[in-house]
């Protein structure tokens, strides 16, 4: 595994309504030329959430015009809290 961009500014959060396009990303990325150079010709993009896949796009793009026979694939990962449903209820209002 090998890091091979880095996103110069922080970002709003996209699942907040604040769309960005992936042209206007790829100017928030850099590469590690010497990474990428270095790099096997099937790379997999890892990210923390899919929204719009805006930022998985811009870097797809920003690797591809580098390293034009590269496979590249995403993979992300998310994490969701989700509430028990069943919580507030008790047996007794289930029994009624």
């Amino acid at each position: 595994m090998r890091e091979i961009t880095e996103q110069i500014a922080s970002t709003d959060s996209v699942h907040d309504g604040n769309r960005i396009l992936p042209e206007e990303l790829k100017r928030n990325y850099r590469f590690n030329e010497g990474l990428l150079a270095a790099s096997s010709k099937n790379i997999a993009v890892v990210d923390d959430l899919l929204t719009t896949g805006a930022h998985f796009c811009a870097v797809k793009d920003m690797i591809v015009e580098r390293v034009p026979d590269a496979r590249v694939v995403g993979v992300f990962i998310a994490r969701r809290a989700i509430s028990n449903p069943f919580e507030a209820v008790s047996i007794e209002d289930l029994l009624k």
